[in-house]
């Protein structure tokens, strides 16, 4: 074989190494910047924009089996039908120890780790919680030490996924039957702590706090100085709304929305929930929103979504649409079925 050609080969396959490892490297460093990204509230409330729980599956009172490829599976479907972020409720006690040193289950947080590293991958903005841990009922003193160490596992466990994808809700719902306000608010304070000084990226990871009567906007628009803020910038509220009750709740007792007088008391509400979030300097989520099956095209259901879709976009607010595998279904997980009219109105781009 003629010299020259051989050496010429033999450069090629050397250029093609250089470039393979030049690739692997930029690629590694591009992954890197992008888990350093700490975006403002502001900023994640237009990253996040409208999407989807996975409810009524890892807060379950008893989980018989983790199947992390069907969950994967719903998790793609949200991502392509077009939704931003999904909120994860996840129900920690049952595999905590009761006892000091409080260890979490390794094979469960192996488990909610890998199906958090699914949704990151697939560029979903992922808020994981505590969800119905209402051990708290137990006495407050008593059982706050073990919450402290769930949330200095979960935050070292964590410390190093994506801020820009990952976010952190302190506790799903809390109500007066479980917590005084006083409580609440040393427990938001505690467990930001240990956020905080898990270190890696917890640094400037998003947390979400959370008002009395279960997240409810009207507990803060009548106690609009209860919940303690501390000073920092990556703090932002979380509200639920199931409004008006009588209508949205399960077996509701009233059958008709969509009046002028009922858009215009929604809007209400959300532009005063606005107003204390400017005055405040604190930015809305809205993590759970929704109403059953058993309101129809005829009585209003698709309307009331329709409006509440509106109006979260017109005041720039993030959200997550409440979709579970019972009356507030909105995807058939079993069947891969979805609502189409809900679709047609969130008209994803």
């Amino acid at each position: 074989m003629n010299k020259n050609i051989k050496f010429g080969r033999i450069l090629l396959l050397i250029i093609l190494v250089i470039l393979q490892i030049v690739n692997i490297v930029m690629g590694n460093k591009s992954k890197k910047v992008k888990n350093l990204i700490a975006l403002t509230p502001e900023q994640m409330q237009k990253k996040m924009n409208i999407g989807i729980n996975l409810g009524n599956l890892l807060e379950l009172p008893k989980i018989n089996e983790i199947d992390i490829n069907k969950i994967e599976s719903y998790l793609i479907e949200f991502k392509e039908k077009g939704f931003r972020n999904v909120r994860i409720p996840i129900r920690w006690g049952n595999y905590l120890q009761n006892e000091f040193p409080y260890k979490v289950d390794k094979e469960f947080l192996k488990k909610i780790t890998k199906i958090i590293d699914i949704s990151i991958n697939l560029n979903l903005v992922t808020v994981i919680n505590s969800q119905h841990d209402d051990w708290f009922k137990l006495g407050f003193e008593k059982e706050i030490p073990r919450f402290m160490s769930l949330w200095e596992q979960i935050s070292k466990n964590f410390s190093n996924k994506s801020r820009e994808y990952l976010l952190f809700e302190i506790y799903n719902e809390p109500n007066s039957e479980i917590f005084t306000l006083g409580e609440l608010n040393s427990l938001n304070l505690e467990i930001l702590k240990i956020i905080r000084e898990t270190g890696g990226l917890n640094d400037k990871r998003i947390v979400f706090f959370g008002g009395l009567d279960n997240m409810n906007p009207y507990w803060i628009l009548e106690n609009p100085n209860s919940l303690i803020f501390p000073k920092d910038e990556y703090i932002m509220l979380e509200i639920h709304s199931y409004d008006p009750f009588n209508y949205a709740k399960i077996d509701p007792t009233s059958f008709f929305w969509g009046s002028n007088d009922d858009i215009a008391r929604m809007e209400e509400w959300m532009n005063n929930i606005e107003k204390w979030s400017d005055e405040k300097d604190i930015k809305i989520y809205l993590g759970e929103f929704g109403v059953t099956k058993q309101q129809t095209l005829m009585t209003g259901r698709y309307e009331w979504y329709k409006e509440y879709i509106r109006y979260i976009k017109k005041l720039g607010w993030c959200a997550s649409l409440w979709n579970d595998d019972g009356r507030y279904e909105i995807f058939d997980r079993d069947n891969v079925k979805w609502d189409n009219k809900i679709l047609k109105i969130l008209d994803f781009e």
